[in-house]
């Protein structure tokens, strides 16, 4: 009997020191990263996670889609701002866009009328000193 209390106690032992481990590398695991997420000072709390934000633009608020302190990732969606307004300026350059295009296409016949001009007038004043010399 002896023989199997000694195999017996050392496989307990194991387990109970096993369990222990995982147990306190849990604890760890979660205190590491509890200070990451909160870290703290003495005497006060530290806000070191804590990012105030500000759009760039303004505008109305449609929607918020997060609460106060609430852990954001890059990327997520914290709150939209009406379209409206940029939609409309943008149509406005879309606009005033195609308003110089067409500009820029009238000053371009205007040249080549201008251009045409010149060689009606320079072939009228080659008419002219061809007769003036006969």
């Amino acid at each position: 009997m002896s023989e199997n209390t000694a195999p017996s106690h050392f496989i307990r032992n194991l387990i109970i020191t096993v369990i222990a481990a995982a147990i306190l590398a849990t604890v760890c695991y979660f205190y590491v990263e509890h200070q990451k997420n909160y870290p703290s000072t003495d005497d006060a709390y530290v806000h070191a996670n804590i990012i105030y934000i500000a759009p760039q633009i303004s505008g109305k608020v449609l929607n918020v889609n997060v609460s106060n302190y609430q852990q954001v990732n890059q990327g997520d969606l914290l709150y939209q701002i009406d379209p409206a307004p940029f939609q409309a300026q943008l149509a406005e350059a879309r606009a005033a866009y195609e308003m110089a295009i067409q500009s820029n296409a009238a000053s371009d016949d205007a040249i080549l009328a201008a251009s045409a001009n010149v060689k009606s007038s320079v072939a009228l004043l080659s008419d002219a000193q061809s007769t003036y010399r006969r």
